[in-house]
């Protein structure tokens, strides 16, 4: 989000900043993890004659909420002796509900053996993010495997200052996005058996299916967030997970006022 023209109101940077001057925008970033929740299926898929040929491998996924919590304070001193009144607006950057989905064929070729098959989550440097699940042979399919785990991301807000007045306070708009840094991707292993403990034996291949991509970035549309309130022109923010807990320390980001 890009601050263009002349602009009714600034940021004027907090008391602990040297650079004085006032910015109509700011960009706040942090790195973190989120919470991925996929599903992978193999499911067969038949020709003209209703035979097996083929094998598909669908993965959907989805990315728990991050928001953004904008704090309005009417001075930047915290703590139990002084009188600093606050108020909080949030923001989502990543919404709940959003689903990302991806299919892989399978070729025959190492089908005609029946393999077991195990699927995995890995990065785009095919390292794991969660362990394999096998799944059964290519025979018996449909297959289905489920996963929950973290993922590492990078969160980023732009604020912009519409306005600051004497009866509403700061008004804001407010946009963001998250970069997963090393992207997803869903594993098919095949392998002739596996021994005792249920590791792949024989392994006759492997096929990756790309879901996010390396430094994939999801964004979040602009909103706007206020304070409703004179006097509260001291604004911070909190990147929040999609447990409610802080994803990093409190950011200051400055006094708003108006130009």
């Amino acid at each position: 989000m890009k601050a263009i023209g002349h602009h009714a109101a600034v940021f004027l940077p907090p008391e602990n900043e040297l650079v004085r001057e006032g910015r109509p925008e700011r960009r706040l970033s942090t790195p973190g993890t989120v919470v991925v929740r996929a599903r992978a299926s193999v499911l067969p898929v038949l020709d003209n004659e209703g035979s097996q040929r083929q094998l598909s491998l669908k993965t959907s996924l989805t990315v728990s909420e991050i928001s953004a919590r904008i704090i309005f304070s009417n001075g930047w001193k915290r703590g139990p002796d002084t009188a600093t009144k606050a108020l909080a607006a949030s923001t989502s950057i990543v919404p709940l509900g959003g689903v990302i989905a991806a299919q892989q064929m399978i070729s025959p070729g190492p089908l005609q053996h029946d393999p077991l098959m195990w699927v995995q989550l890995v990065d785009g440097h095919a390292r794991a993010l969660a362990s394999p699940i096998c799944i059964g042979r290519a025979s018996e399919c449909p297959s289905h495997a489920e996963f929950i785990c973290p993922v590492p991301v990078r969160a980023t807000a732009w604020l912009v200052v519409r306005e600051c007045t004497k009866s509403r306070g700061p008004v804001l708009d407010c946009a963001g996005d998250i970069t997963i840094v090393n992207g997803i991707s869903a594993r098919l292993l095949l392998a002739r058996g596996c021994d005792q403990f249920g590791v792949h034996d024989e392994t006759l291949g492997a096929v990756d299916s790309l879901v996010i991509p390396k430094g994939a970035t999801l964004n979040s549309p602009s909103k706007v967030v206020m304070a409703g309130v004179g006097d509260r022109t001291c604004v911070s923010l909190l990147f929040m997970n999609g447990t409610g807990q802080p994803m990093a320390n409190e950011i200051a980001v400055g006094t708003c006022k108006q130009a």
